[in-house]
């Protein structure tokens, strides 16, 4: 199958993006589609190693929703007394819940560490990219803080409830920016992890519902 082998990873700030976009051949950011999601003329398609192959079988046999609880900076985390609700609601709506997300080394990061409940799969550190992308393309709808899960869960349409850090909220989503593309589709529920009420969860999984109605909640 074809590959693409990544020989350089650039990243910089939209203000100093463009020099490193020409150098790639990649239209000005000002050029660009106001929705990423306009740019994709193909399903994405992700390869995860042949080992994971029967596992994601697995996790996926039954409906479930996707949860990412950690980002690349620790402020951007579902704060864990919220997690810990949140697991409480999904808990007694008997609803599977497959947690992803990996411990690596950064400054100022930390994996939030998952509580466990019934009808939880904690699957941190244990799949790799490749088979997380997958999982989100197969799930009902992802509960994630902000971005790497939020961005592939709108370029995939699946109902999203993004729970926002304050330095998230206002370096992306207060002027909204080219991270926070997908915040207004009717797909996603934004709020700020401080304003979070039952309702932001209850909105998430009727919209989960939608997308497969012998999921757990719909019947509750």
């Amino acid at each position: 199958r074809e590959q693409i082998t990544l020989r350089e990873i650039p990243y910089r700030v939209p203000s100093k993006a463009d020099p490193v976009r020409a150098k790639f051949g990649l239209c000005r950011l000002d050029d660009r589609p106001p929705n990423p999601c306009q740019s994709v003329v193909a399903p994405l398609a992700f390869f995860p190693p042949d080992h994971e192959r029967s596992l994601i079988e697995t996790l996926t046999r039954d409906p479930f929703i996707v949860l990412s609880a950690s980002a690349g900076q620790r402020s951007r985390n579902i704060p864990a007394s919220l997690l810990q609700s949140i697991m409480g609601i999904l808990a007694a709506h008997g609803i599977r819940v497959v947690a992803v997300g990996r411990n690596y080394l950064r400054k100022n990061r930390l994996e939030q560490p998952i509580p466990g409940f019934p009808n939880l799969i904690n699957m941190v550190d244990k799949l790799s990219v490749p088979a997380v992308a997958q999982l989100v393309q197969r799930c009902l709808g992802t509960i994630n803080c902000h971005s790497a899960i939020s961005m592939l869960g709108w370029l995939e349409n699946k109902p999203q409830l993004l729970l926002l850090g304050g330095k998230a909220w206002s370096r992306h989503f207060k002027k909204k920016d080219l991270w926070a593309f997908g915040a207004d589709f009717k797909t996603t529920t934004c709020v700020r992890s401080t304003q979070f009420h039952p309702r932001h969860l209850e909105r998430f999984l009727e919209l989960a519902c939608e997308k497969n109605d012998h999921f757990a909640p719909c019947h509750s």
